[in-house]
């Protein structure tokens, strides 16, 4: 699966958003970062391989000049995937975000994005394993 997911992201990087969308299953639940308001946090979200793949498309599209710094990092850890990513920014601000991918049958079922390493930890504890292990 992982080499799957590196295929998918050099893909998304040329601007092919296709083999990326198709890893998801069709009842697959995408979460984005989430966003705290008072008491709230607030996660965009998309469902299935047709609103990854409008999603995908859209940041493809916004991506204005931002540089991949270096191939997304996957990493196997437990029942998940946790893939690392950094790019940067116009302005010269450097950015990752964290991606914590369940895995069923070759197919992504579930994927949550933050933006802190810290964040993306707290979610894993519940999982076998550590963050920090390596493929």
């Amino acid at each position: 699966m992982i080499d799957d997911l590196r295929s998918a992201a050099e893909a998304l990087n040329r601007g092919d958003p296709d083999p990326f969308a198709s890893l998801f299953a069709e009842d697959a639940e995408w979460r984005g970062v989430p966003r705290k308001f008072l008491w709230w946090n607030i996660a965009p979200r998309c469902h299935g391989p047709e609103e990854a793949r409008a999603v995908l498309s859209h940041q493809i599209r916004k991506r204005n000049g931002q540089t991949i710094e270096r191939p997304p990092e996957f990493t196997q850890v437990g029942d998940k995937i946790v893939g690392t990513l950094d790019w940067m920014n116009v302005d010269g601000t450097r950015q990752t975000r964290y991606h914590v991918l369940t895995v069923n049958d070759g197919k992504i079922v579930g994927m949550r994005c933050y933006g802190s390493r810290l964040d993306a930890e707290r979610f894993m504890r519940g999982s076998p394993g550590t963050f920090r292990s390596t493929p």
